[in-house]
């Protein structure tokens, strides 16, 4: 029989438990608000590189995977880096294919 120990629900919390889960939420969050405020049409432009921004986002996606695999287990981590990460890589994958 398979071993079922990596997506026990029993071991999951709400919160990260390691330092690097923090920094990976933190840094995907990071990128979600600075692409917002990039994407929205304000009065005055954010003078951040885009590629700057995929790159915290992107760093934030290792960090994710890495208290991932250390065994970090939180519902926010999951389902919201999961959610911005999987957003993020899709954009990505749509530039390289579609470039305008």
């Amino acid at each position: 029989m398979a071993n079922h120990r990596l997506l026990n629900p029993k071991r999951f919390t709400v919160f990260p438990r390691r330092q690097i889960g923090w920094l990976g939420l933190g840094l995907t969050a990071t990128f979600a608000l600075t692409f917002i405020l990039k994407v929205a049409n304000l009065p005055v432009p954010l003078p951040i590189p885009t590629f700057a921004i995929f790159g915290v986002g992107l760093l934030g996606l290792v960090l994710n995977l890495w208290a991932f695999i250390l065994g970090d287990r939180s519902w926010v981590l999951l389902a919201l880096g999961l959610a911005i990460d999987a957003f993020m890589v899709t954009w990505l994958v749509a530039e390289v294919i579609f470039p305008h």
